[in-house]
């Protein structure tokens, strides 16, 4: 009759297997910063309808009249800051 303890012997024997590498140490692309706010909001100064649609993300913003709020992708705000009528309102 076998004896089970000589194949847990020949396991204990083997070499350890080799650490798995982390994923997160071969990354060839950061990941993007975190940016935290509550809202971040524009308000549009001119007197007709405009739709804009934002070279960074592809998002379509809409100010419909004088006066108009519109919360926006952090990202864009540098774009949205260089149109004309339009102003940045301050966080609260």
């Amino acid at each position: 009759m076998p004896c089970c303890g000589k194949g847990r012997e020949q396991l204990r024997n083997q070499p350890a297997p080799a650490p798995v590498a982390n994923p997160s140490q071969h990354a060839t692309t950061p990941l993007p910063r975190r940016t935290y706010f509550t809202t971040l909001s524009f308000e549009y100064l001119g007197n007709a309808p405009v739709a804009l649609v934002s070279p960074n993300t592809g998002r379509r913003y809409r100010f419909e009249h004088k006066g108009a709020r519109v919360e926006i992708d952090f990202r864009d705000r540098p774009w949205l800051a260089s149109q004309p009528n339009l102003r940045q309102i301050p966080n609260s």
